[in-house]
């Protein structure tokens, strides 16, 4: 893909918790999922730090794939309004940068 004017782009890719962790349901030794809950004071930063669901590979193990191409501005973009989001439920003020 040619990015035109100078435009920068970075692959990312990554492991990140499934839509089934995010609901507290783990796979245990056996495979078997597990609920073990998320604690209602984690899951601000969970929902934070982990807010997009991946739709790759899920490997089994409560993770999944995110694989994507950002470009120019879109993690600032990203990171602006997960914390404009946040702010608005109340808890931007715990996160300090």
């Amino acid at each position: 893909m040619g990015l035109a004017g100078g435009d920068r782009a970075v692959a990312r890719r990554g492991r990140f918790p499934n839509a089934l962790a995010h609901q507290g349901f783990v796979p245990n030794a056996s495979g078997q999922l597990v609920n073990v809950g998320v604690h209602p004071l984690a899951r601000p930063y969970l929902e934070f730090f982990y807010s997009e669901i991946p739709t790759g590979q899920d490997f089994g193990d409560g993770t999944a794939e995110i694989a994507d191409v950002l470009q120019h501005g879109d993690a600032e973009r990203r990171v602006e309004r997960a914390v404009g989001e946040r702010q608005v439920a109340g808890i931007g003020r715990s996160i300090a940068w």
